[in-house]
C-alpha cells in the first residue's frame, strides 16, 4: 500500500523573519515618486508594479510595510517550495490583509494564483512586482504602475534636494531663467548624466554603469528567453543589435541594415526589436502620419533612456554620440511628461520630432547652440516650435 505524503505546512513564522530582515534600514531611504500612486485596499485589489532591474521596485515594496502587511520574494529558497496561492493563503488567514510580492515574474502561474486569491478573500489586497516587464499584461483587476528610470527632479529628490516641477524647458531663455535660480542644478545634471538616472547611483556611483550593462545582459539572456521562448540566435542577436546602437548616431531605423548584420530574416529581425521594445531597453518612435501608407513607414530606433546606450558604450571602450544622448533624453522626459513622440517625414532638413498631448502639438529640433529655426519649417500646424538645446534638457527632466 502507498502512504500519502502529506503537504508540508506553509511556514508563516520563517516568512516573517524574511520580512523584517528584507526591511531592516528601509526608513533611510527616500521614495520614489511612484510609490505615491500605491494605494492598499482599494479597488482595483493587485497593483502590479513593472519595469527593468534596478529601478527601485523591491525598496518601494518594502517601504509600504506595517502590521497588516508582509514582505516576501517568490525567488526566495524558503518561497519556492510552495504554491503562491498557498503562501498568500496562509498569510492572509494569518491576520496580513496586504500581500507584498516581489520577482513574482519567477513563479510562472502568479497570475491565476493572485486571482484565485483576489476572488477568494475580498479583504485582502496585492502588491506585486517583478523586474520582466515582459511578465505582465494589463487585466481588468490590475493597476499597473511603471516604474522607469529617475527625471532629474528625482534624483534630486533621492539625494535630498527638493525642486518643483519646471515647464521652463520650451525657451532658452526660460531654460537659462531656471538653472539662475536653482544653484548647483548643473553639476547635479552632470551626475545624472553619469548613471544617476538609475537609482542605484546613490549605492554604485562611479560603477553604476556597470550594473546597468549586467542587468541588460541579465534581462536578454534570462527574462528574454523564459518569456519569449527564444533561442541562442535571438540571443546573440539582441546583444548585437543593442552594441551595434550603442556605438552610432542616431538615425531611422533600417530593418535591412540589421537584417544584414545579425544575419537574420526580415521577420526575424522585426520580431527581436519589437521585443527589446516592450522589454523596456530600446524605444521605437513611430512616424507621424494621417494614413495607412505613411503608418507604414519605419520607426526611429533608439534606447529607452540614454543611460542604455553610455552603460554598452563604456562595456566596448566606445565614446556615446552626443547627439544620441540628447534625442534619447528629450524622447525619454517628453513620453514621461504624457507626451506621445513621432518622427516626420519630409524635407531633408525636417525637424526631429513632433510631440502630442491631447490638442497640443509640437515640433522639436533637438541639437546644439548651432540649431536654427529653419528647421522647424514643416506644413504642420503646431502649437509651438522649440528649438530643443543642452541646457533646455534640464527643465525638461524636472517633471
Amino acid at each position: 500500500m502507498v502512504k500519502t505524503v502529506p503537504e508540508t505546512a506553509v511556514d508563516v513564522d520563517a516568512i516573517k523573519e524574511i520580512s523584517a530582515r528584507a526591511s531592516t534600514g528601509i526608513e533611510k531611504y527616500r521614495k520614489r515618486f511612484f510609490a505615491e500612486k500605491i494605494h492598499a485596499g482599494k479597488e482595483p485589489r493587485i497593483t502590479v508594479i513593472r519595469g527593468f532591474r534596478g529601478l527601485g521596485k523591491t525598496t518601494a515594496l518594502l517601504g509600504l510595510l506595517d502590521k497588516d502587511s508582509i514582505y516576501f520574494s517568490m525567488d526566495h529558497a524558503r518561497i519556492v517550495a510552495y504554491s503562491l496561492y498557498d503562501v498568500g493563503k496562509a498569510l492572509i488567514e494569518s491576520g496580513y490583509i496586504t500581500l507584498l510580492i516581489d520577482e513574482v515574474h519567477k513563479y510562472p502561474d502568479w497570475e491565476r494564483d493572485i486571482k484565485s486569491l483576489y476572488d477568494e478573500f475580498k479583504e485582502a489586497s496585492f502588491i506585486v512586482s517583478g523586474s520582466a516587464p515582459l511578465a505582465f499584461n494589463p487585466d481588468r483587476r490590475f493597476k499597473i504602475i511603471e516604474a522607469n528610470q529617475l527625471s532629474l527632479r528625482e534624483f534630486m529628490h533621492l539625494a535630498g534636494r527638493q525642486i518643483g516641477f519646471s515647464e521652463k524647458w520650451r525657451t532658452y531663455d526660460g531654460a537659462l531663467e531656471f538653472i539662475k535660480n536653482n544653484p548647483g542644478i548643473e553639476k547635479e545634471f552632470s551626475q545624472y548624466m553619469a548613471g544617476g538616472a538609475s537609482p542605484t547611483y546613490f549605492k554604485s556611483g562611479e560603477d553604476t554603469l556597470d550594473g546597468v550593462y549586467n542587468s541588460i545582459m541579465k534581462s536578454i539572456r534570462e527574462d528574454a528567453v523564459l518569456f519569449a521562448k527564444i533561442d541562442a540566435q535571438y540571443i546573440l542577436g539582441m546583444e548585437k543589435a543593442v552594441t551595434m546602437l550603442s556605438n552610432a548616431k542616431l538615425g531611422e531605423f533600417s530593418i535591412n541594415t540589421f537584417c544584414n548584420a545579425l544575419e537574420l530574416k526580415k521577420h526575424k529581425t522585426y520580431e527581436l526589436i519589437d521585443l527589446l521594445g516592450k522589454m523596456k531597453v530600446l524605444r521605437l518612435v513611430q512616424p507621424h502620419s494621417e494614413s495607412f501608407a505613411g503608418a507604414r513607414k519605419e520607426p526611429k530606433l533608439m534606447f529607452y533612456h540614454p543611460v542604455y546606450r553610455q552603460a554598452i558604450a563604456k562595456k566596448t571602450g566606445v565614446k556615446p554620440d552626443i547627439g544620441a544622448i540628447r534625442e534619447e533624453l528629450a524622447a525619454f522626459a517628453l513620453c514621461e511628461r504624457g507626451y506621445s513622440v513621432h518622427t516626420i517625414k519630409g524635407e531633408k532638413k525636417s525637424p526631429d520630432y513632433l510631440a502630442i498631448k491631447g490638442r497640443e502639438k509640437i515640433l522639436i529640433e533637438v541639437g546644439g547652440e548651432n540649431k536654427t529655426k529653419t528647421q522647424l519649417k514643416m506644413p504642420i500646424k503646431a502649437s509651438e516650435k522649440i528649438i530643443l538645446k543642452e541646457k533646455q534638457l534640464i527643465p525638461l527632466l524636472n517633471y
